[in-house]
């Protein structure tokens, strides 16, 4: 049987401290709110080309006046439990998105040419294959 695990240690991108979450979010989370997309690597794409793809999201929420969110790209690695080995899953990756802001900050904004360059990137390296909402409790993440 294997196990799945995400090593976060490709790339930190973005402020040292997420802020607690926000209420724009109306969550019942009183941590940290993550957004954690896996995603497969399309052919063609690679671990590099979301990593790109990541910072220039990044570069994007601070040119728009987030400062409190941050992106992380994520290493899949695969445990065989029968070996006791652990691999690089090289078809998959995982982006968490920390703090993310209120999406009605950035009315007017989102669709933008810079916009549309790091969803181009994303499309052409990689495929959300499951998104999920996590709370991680407060001191977790710094």
């Amino acid at each position: 049987m294997k196990k799945v695990f995400a090593l976060i240690t490709t790339v930190l991108v973005g402020a040292t401290a997420p802020a607690a979450v926000a209420d724009h979010h109306k969550t019942p989370c009183d941590g940290t709110m993550v957004i954690m997309r896996v995603s497969d690597i399309v052919e063609g794409g690679s671990l590099a080309g979301i990593e790109r793809a990541s910072a220039d999201h990044q570069a994007w929420y601070r040119a728009n006046g987030s400062e409190d969110n941050r992106q992380i790209v994520a290493t899949v690695l695969t445990r065989d439990a029968a070996t006791d080995t652990v691999s690089v899953d090289e078809s998959r990756a995982v982006t968490l998105h920390i703090n993310p802001p209120n999406p009605a900050q950035f009315e007017g904004q989102r669709g933008d040419d810079a916009w549309e360059a790091f969803v181009a990137k994303y499309r052409e390296n990689s495929k959300v294959a499951e998104t999920f909402w996590l709370c991680l409790p407060e001191g977790v993440v710094n």
